[in-house]
């Protein structure tokens, strides 16, 4: 794992709260953990912003 530091954990903090409340409630806001992107292999990154599917 890699050390965070109180700055750089606040700050995704805020950018996740500053998300839902342009986006709403709901939007989904993961942070450091893996997801499985198309272009990319093995990402776990410090903020995703991910789009509802239209299907769902």
């Amino acid at each position: 794992m890699t050390l965070r530091s109180f700055e750089h954990s606040s700050t995704i903090k805020s950018l996740q709260y500053d998300t839902i409340v342009s986006l709403g409630r709901h939007a989904k806001t993961p942070s450091d953990v893996y997801l499985d992107f198309p272009a990319d292999e093995n990402s776990a990154p410090d903020l995703a912003i991910l789009r509802r599917r239209p299907d769902r």
